[in-house]
């Protein structure tokens, strides 16, 4: 924690920093505690979910790694493991919550010093936490047992950490970048999106010559095996237990809607709409015309 409250810059930006961050705790712990006296920390359904597969690891029928299934992202349940083998912390889901809290106000200062560092501006900076900070959606979702504050965190670690490795000197490859984004993608599935912008940005370094193209190859091969190994191990390990995994089944079609089983490209098309979903289509957009604007 010291090292990301004390992050590079002049003596005002680190005070700034520090600022922000216990800014975003109070906050979070201000709603957490109003959502937890009315007992809707555990109101959304996947809150109960994410709960309910890390209990499952150690207690079910058949216990053990399989429990977290084809579907989801393992990271959190993992985060969780520990915890819910209470009973009081299964059932109340409080230092879970916490855990969500915790990454919210990491969130918040990482948000300042992105935006500080990219536009030069401590005033800027500022703004942008407080738009987070402010959001009532996130307000909430920091008080639940949730992946998203984690994912959130996750990936702003990644994006401060490459931009950091982008400016230096490159005398080192970017092991806690690419480390952060391996983290993100076995959190939300929207943590894939984020690896194959970060490879295509080093491929228009190679390409530009930003940097020695030596560097840019070493530290794509850096990212793709950080990105695919734990993936592989995960999916590959539910196929070999459960002889299904959610990749298979993008490929095979998904029965429900029956149109696209058996029918790769329609499945995988209905998934992309199903994350869009989940991701908002918003900014979704937003991101493909930026993408095309760069």
């Amino acid at each position: 924690m010291t090292r990301f409250l004390n992050p590079g810059g002049n003596p005002r930006d680190r005070k700034i920093s520090r600022a922000v961050f216990f800014a975003g705790l109070a906050v979070g712990l201000a709603f957490f505690a109003y959502y937890y006296a009315q007992e809707l920390t555990t109101a959304h359904y996947d809150a109960k979910a994410r709960l309910l597969v890390a209990r499952r690891i150690v207690d079910s029928l058949e216990p053990g790694y399989a429990q977290i299934g084809v579907h989801w992202l393992p990271l959190l349940h993992l985060i969780y493991l520990p915890l819910v083998i209470f009973d009081a912390q299964y059932r109340s889901a409080f230092l879970p919550s916490l855990i969500s809290v915790s990454a919210f106000a990491f969130s918040v200062m990482l948000t300042y010093k992105i935006s500080s560092r990219v536009t030069g501006s401590i005033a800027a900076g500022v703004f942008a936490a407080v738009a987070l900070l402010a959001n009532p959606n996130l307000q909430y979702l920091q008080s639940c047992p949730l992946t998203e504050p984690v994912y959130m965190m996750l990936m702003l670690l990644a994006t401060d950490r490459f931009i950091a490795w982008r400016e230096s000197d490159h005398s080192r490859l970017p092991y806690l970048a690419a480390t952060w984004t391996a983290l993100g993608g076995l959190c939300r599935y929207e943590g894939w999106y984020f690896f194959a912008g970060v490879l295509m940005l080093l491929a228009c370094d190679f390409r530009t010559q930003y940097m020695p193209r030596g560097k840019v190859l070493r530290a794509g091969a850096l990212y793709i095996a950080s990105f695919v190994t734990p993936a592989a191990a995960h999916f590959g390990y539910t196929y070999y237990r459960l002889g299904d995994n959610f990749f298979l089944r993008v490929a095979e079609g998904n029965p429900v809607p029956y149109l696209t089983h058996r029918r790769p490209l329609l499945s995988v098309l209905y998934h992309f709409g199903e994350l869009s979903q989940m991701a908002a289509i918003l900014p979704l957009i937003a991101a493909s015309a930026g993408i095309v604007l760069f």
